[in-house]
């Protein structure tokens, strides 16, 4: 390749990389590349969860595991989690009057969901939320009961089932039956 050639290419080089950092630079001094890619290390997507008290420890380690895996958007923004720990019924009032606003809410029970879409349908024309809520977290339910009552009930030969608890509990002759 003759020398001028290879001026040529230099310098055509050259102004497409300054001419690349200066396409890169937004009004608001961010970088960024072409058609709303974000260069690696940009300004981070932040999350805020605002979940209930009993599910603190399980988020914190789900979100330190999360943050550890470096796991980043398709353009290679960052992902930030901030998590704060709620009483489900304060923040469901919080949310209702525009107080708190996370990204994603989780509360203790699916009841203050439904409590919250109450609240807000009557207040706004549209919903708060665009799907029906689907639980993350379950929590089991467990029974404790004296031996002598279980046995009175079928055990061990019969399941007790809870039918069969809350029947006896709404049974006016109760343990008698």
């Amino acid at each position: 390749m003759n020398r001028s050639r290879r001026t040529f290419l230099a310098i055509v080089t050259a102004a497409a990389v300054v001419g690349g950092v200066i396409y890169g630079v937004g009004m608001d001094g961010q970088l960024s590349l072409p058609g709303g890619l974000a260069l690696p290390g940009s300004t981070p997507v932040e999350i805020t969860v605002a979940s209930s008290v009993t599910k603190s420890k399980w988020l914190a380690e789900a979100v330190a595991r999360f943050t550890e895996a470096d796991i980043r958007t398709d353009s290679g923004q960052r992902i930030t989690i901030t998590t704060s720990s709620v009483l489900s019924g304060d923040s469901m009032l919080q949310i209702a009057d525009g107080s708190l606003q996370p990204t994603v809410w989780s509360p203790g029970e699916t009841a203050w969901v439904d409590q919250l879409n109450e609240r807000w349908n009557r207040a706004h024309p549209t919903a708060i939320t665009s799907a029906e809520c689907a639980p993350t977290v379950l929590t089991p339910v467990g029974l404790a009961i004296w031996q002598p009552m279980a046995e009175a009930l079928g055990w061990p030969d019969t399941p007790i089932s809870l039918k069969k608890l809350i029947d006896l509990a709404n049974d006016p002759e109760g343990w008698a039956t």
